[in-house]
């Protein structure tokens, strides 16, 4: 009670989320289920320099004209969409894997221990 009444929690991020999801819900914790609460970031820009690939000078300058965050949003959507198509492409290979371990599995079963072997040396080499 006597935390509400001096405003409630204070969530303070010490890293740039990667996913805007992320952040909304770190934001959440301040104040829940209508309670008061504030939120703030603080950042390292080394962090940001090696997450975000953005130089230092970039950072002091959007600092100063403090459009950090505007700065940052845009380069958090794109690494975020460069992850995304990553795994894409990983989901796309784990699938390729699943069916071609099927095949191998029908194989086994229908006594086809050329197709099976085969399989079996493909996966070693």
């Amino acid at each position: 009670e006597k935390m509400l009444d001096s405003g409630g929690v204070h969530v303070i991020q010490t890293y740039f989320s990667t996913e805007l999801s992320e952040e909304v819900q770190i934001k959440g914790r301040a104040a829940r289920q209508g309670s008061k609460g504030s939120y703030s970031m603080v950042l390292d820009a080394r962090s940001l320099q090696s997450t975000f690939d953005i130089s230092m000078t970039d950072i002091k300058t959007m600092r100063n004209k403090s459009q950090l965050y505007s700065f940052l949003a845009p380069r958090r959507e794109s690494k975020y969409s460069s992850m995304c198509k990553n795994q894409e492409q990983v989901v796309k290979e784990a699938e390729i894997k699943h069916y071609e371990t099927l095949t191998y599995l029908d194989n086994l079963l229908q006594g086809n221990e050329k197709a099976a072997l085969s399989y079996l040396f493909k996966r070693v080499s």
